[in-house]
């Protein structure tokens, strides 16, 4: 049998590109790919998934092509071969007040069973404005992943703080997040929902 074809290409703009006024748009990503598809990430995961975080590629740096080879690698890549499959993926970057910084993607990817709709996002807020972190009396990054299944016939959305987010000095931490989704159709669970929450809470290193 013949192994498909793998096709994907990513674009990648920043700027400043155009300024709103009360937010800024920082640039902007393209991304599709034939023959393939792209792994969701957890919310854990989040952070280091090259769609919202270029780090995530590792050495790649600001390089589409290098990017895309970097989600191609490891035992468990981004992106991986999946016959008469396609997707599409676009996001940008945007500041508000010089205090709130946020990346968000939409991502359609689709396949002969069916189509599955994405966001994701990772939003960071944090005083004085344009701060080094460590310098920030309020950091709070928060992490979110939604995801409309209809292969599988299911809604689910998550979002978590970050373990970079701090008050007052990085040792102090903050936790905290939610998710909740919902069955239907086909599904062994149709008919049923959940939603689990967990409070916002501070962990502190300094033994105080």
């Amino acid at each position: 049998m013949t192994k498909p074809l793998l096709t994907s290409r990513q674009a990648k703009l920043d700027g400043p590109l155009i300024d709103l006024e009360i937010a800024i748009i920082k640039g902007v990503r393209l991304g599709f790919g034939y023959n393939s598809f792209v792994r969701s990430p957890s919310v854990q995961e989040l952070a280091d998934f090259p769609f919202i975080n270029d780090t995530g590629a590792g050495t790649a740096g600001n390089s589409p092509m290098a990017v895309l080879t970097a989600m191609r690698g490891g035992t468990n890549p981004w992106v991986q071969v999946k016959h008469d499959a396609f997707w599409f993926a676009f996001g940008f970057s945007v500041s508000c007040f010089d205090i709130i910084t946020a990346t968000a993607v939409a991502m359609l990817q689709f396949s002969d069973k069916g189509v599955i709709a994405n966001i994701f996002a990772d939003v960071i807020a944090q005083m004085p404005p344009d701060s080094p972190r460590e310098a920030s009396i309020v950091y709070v990054e928060l992490l979110m992943n939604a995801e409309l299944n209809f292969i599988e016939d299911y809604f689910f959305v998550q979002a978590a703080l970050a373990p970079t987010s701090f008050l007052l000095v990085p040792q102090c931490h903050l936790f905290g997040g939610f998710a909740a989704g919902s069955w239907w159709g086909r599904s062994q669970y149709a008919g049923e929902w959940v939603f689990v929450s967990q409070a916002i809470r501070m962990l502190s290193e300094l033994g105080l």
